[in-house]
């Protein structure tokens, strides 16, 4: 996408900083960053208490905000591995949960924040 171009799905704004995010692969769905759905996520007598019930309850998140997120909570950071967003392999990683495809090989981010082969890919 130039920079001109605008996004197919448009541009949601990250709850966290203000930014506008690109939505490109869906609607709604910020590219490289988190949406949660406080509506699937909240129960009675919760945190985040789904009564009464309401709509437009989404939490967007844009990419950094998702790293300073993750990073201010080990533990939940534990459970996502292997990469978790597609990113250029011809630039530097842009943080820790980055992967791409490199020919037949997987490529994730390796401890000092370079690209290192996580697995080659099996034909079918």
């Amino acid at each position: 996408m130039s920079v001109t171009e605008e996004p197919i799905h448009g541009y949601e704004m990250c709850d966290a900083c203000g930014t506008a995010v690109p939505c490109t692969q869906q609607e709604r769905v910020p590219d490289d960053g988190l949406r949660l759905d406080f509506l699937n996520s909240g129960y009675y007598g919760g945190f985040t208490d789904n009564y009464p019930p309401r709509e437009g309850l989404d939490w967007i998140m844009c990419h950094d905000c998702v790293v300073k997120f993750l990073e201010t909570f080990p533990m939940l950071a534990s459970n996502v591995t292997g990469g978790q967003h597609p990113a250029d392999k011809n630039k530097k990683p842009c943080c820790k949960w980055a992967w791409a495809f490199d020919g037949d090989d997987v490529l994730s981010v390796d401890a000092d924040g370079n690209w290192t082969v996580k697995e080659k890919r099996v034909a079918v």
